[in-house]
């Protein structure tokens, strides 16, 4: 399976790419759901549940310029379970509607904010990265530009040296000016 042409035809509401999206990631979501098994009220069962909800969500907003998929929803899978396991209560729905007090609980906690990124923070973090990189790109010479990616890696001044054909103080140099040139643009504050 073409999992990113199948993705788009789920984007664009073909039924038979949603449900072969959610049978190739259907072990997935069950091996990740049963390291969580141990959420008080909640089954297996119920993880792999909102796992497969939250996979038909992502595919809705699934940018494939933004990074594989699949990284993509291991991520969200782990940030949704730890927040299930933050609130402790299950929220069930019932088939008939929810009464006045069921509805008020669940827009309560829906309320709390979690310290956990959602996958659209993920996604819209990476743009903004992105961006950085490219306006980094445009200000910096190429010598600049290919020292400073390795320099915010945390790579050594002697690393970076090493892997650019440098010497150390032709890489300070470089650091350097980089800096101020950053500086100057005012890309960051």
């Amino acid at each position: 399976m073409d999992l990113q042409s199948t993705i788009l035809k789920a984007k664009e509401g073909d039924q038979n790419a949603q449900e072969d999206i959610l049978l190739y990631f259907e072990k997935e979501i069950f091996d990740i759901a049963s390291g969580y098994k141990n959420i008080e009220g909640y089954a297996v069962e119920d993880l792999v549940q909102e796992g497969k909800i939250l996979l038909t969500k992502l595919v809705l907003v699934y940018d494939e310029n933004k990074g594989p998929f699949g990284a993509l929803l291991r991520t969200a899978l782990n940030n949704k379970y730890v927040d299930m396991s933050r609130k402790k209560t299950p929220v069930t729905v019932s088939i008939t509607g929810r009464s006045k007090e069921e509805q008020e609980a669940v827009e309560y906690i829906s309320s709390i904010p979690s310290d956990e990124p959602t996958p659209l923070d993920f996604l819209t973090r990476m743009d903004e990265v992105k961006s950085f990189y490219k306006s980094l790109e445009e200000i910096l010479t190429k010598d600049q530009y290919a020292v400073m990616c390795l320099y915010l890696q945390n790579y050594s001044y002697k690393e970076i040296a090493e892997k650019l054909n440098l010497t150390t103080k032709k890489v300070d140099n470089l650091i350097s000016a980089s800096k101020k040139k950053i500086k100057a643009s005012k890309l960051v504050k």
